[in-house]
């Protein structure tokens, strides 16, 4: 499939969500809870099934303690 060359396919983040939740000791529910997203939300993140917003790119960094920057470039 073409993809059209103005849209950058989005980093992929799921992997390091779940390493950043599962270190916060967080299910799917609470770390949505805490965001304040519905958990299927969530786990589309999850399963890079879905980008989050600026703004929760911003809630989920405060979340686990880190910054944008590493969750979208860190290893």
């Amino acid at each position: 499939s073409m993809q059209s060359r103005r849209s950058t396919p989005h980093p992929k983040i799921g992997e390091k969500l779940r390493a950043a939740r599962a270190a916060k000791g967080l299910k799917q529910f609470g770390a949505s809870i805490a965001i304040g997203v519905s958990v299927g939300c969530y786990a589309r993140w999850e399963r890079d099934a879905a980008f989050p917003s600026g703004e929760n790119l911003m809630k989920l960094a405060s979340l686990y303690g880190t910054t944008i920057d590493d969750l979208i470039n860190g290893e």
